[in-house]
C-alpha cells in the first residue's frame, strides 16, 4: 500500500512528548485529506484486528517478536493520533469556520474516535 505525503502547507513546533517529533498545523482548507488518511488506518487497522483474531485461541502462533513490533507500531500509532486530534482542536478553535467546516472537523473527529477504537483493540489482542 502506498504511504501518503503530508499536504504542503503546514509549519512545525516541537512536541515534547517523544523528542524528535514535531507537531505541525495545517489550515482547515485540509481537514478532508486528514479525514481520508484517518479512515485508511481504519480500514488498515480493521483488517490487523482481523488477523489477530485467530492467536487469541493460539497464541504460540506469534512469537515475541511479532508481537513486541504489533504493539510498537501501535503505540505509535496512539501517540500519532494525540497530534491529530491536537490538530482538530486547533481547527474547532478557529475564528470564523463556515458551517461545512466545522461539520468536516466533527467527521475528522468522529473518524478519530473509530480509529483510536480500533487501535486499543488491537493493543489489547497483542497484550493478551
Amino acid at each position: 500500500m502506498r504511504r501518503q505525503s503530508w499536504p504542503a502547507g503546514g509549519y512545525a513546533r516541537p512536541v515534547s512528548k517523544r523528542p524528535g517529533r514535531e507537531q505541525n498545523w495545517y489550515p482547515v482548507s485540509q481537514v478532508g485529506w486528514f479525514t481520508g488518511h484517518i479512515r485508511e488506518g481504519i480500514a488498515v487497522t480493521g483488517g490487523q484486528l482481523e488477523l489477530l483474531q485467530p492467536a487469541r485461541a493460539r497464541p504460540s502462533v506469534l512469537d515475541d517478536a511479532t508481537v513486541a513490533r504489533i504493539i510498537r507500531v501501535h503505540q505509535d500509532q496512539a501517540d500519532d493520533l494525540t497530534l491529530f486530534q491536537n490538530q482538530a482542536g486547533r481547527w474547532k478553535a478557529a475564528a470564523g469556520l463556515t458551517t461545512a467546516q466545522r461539520d468536516a472537523v466533527a467527521g475528522f473527529e468522529a473518524a478519530l474516535g473509530q480509529l483510536r477504537q480500533l487501535n486499543s483493540e488491537v493493543l489489547a489482542v497483542a497484550e493478551e
